[in-house]
């Protein structure tokens, strides 16, 4: 098994060939190996930072895409994993930073606690996916 990291070969986005050929020490037969790498890299950085106090406490999420894509932002319970907001869903967004702002709503409730924020951004050849931890803390009762 090799590993490729696209980093490191400073590929450009796009589809790929790769062929190995394997010569054992022992004299036998060549052996020969294609396979397909796909480098899909729309997703640059993620950021999620709470924001104000009580009724205006917000989550801006903030991420750049190296083009435009198709982007899903949602945000989990870090513990149970189920979807608590969803902020996109298939969006068109556009090259560049983007933000979007949760209010921090799960049904009449402020959250508090640990979440998962999600970014997924269709690109040509494929998802790529980010993830960032976040902990809000409740707000102060009057």
């Amino acid at each position: 098994r090799v590993r490729v990291d696209p980093r490191k070969l400073r590929l450009n986005d796009g589809i790929y060939a790769v062929t190995a050929r394997l010569t054992p020490a022992d004299g036998s037969p060549e052996m020969v190996q294609r396979q397909r790498l796909i480098i899909d890299r729309p997703l640059g950085s993620l950021a999620a930072r709470p924001s104000g106090r009580g009724a205006n406490a917000r989550l801006a999420v903030r991420f750049r895409l190296a083009r435009g894509a198709r982007v899903t932002v949602q945000v989990r319970d870090a513990g149970s994993g189920r979807v608590v907001a969803r902020l996109a869903r298939g969006r068109a967004m556009k090259a560049g930073a983007n933000t979007l702002v949760w209010n921090r709503r799960i049904g009449r409730t402020q959250a508090s606690g640990r979440y998962a924020v999600e970014v997924i951004a269709a690109g040509t050849f494929g998802r790529s996916g980010l993830v960032r931890t976040v902990s809000l803390t409740a707000p102060a009762r009057p």
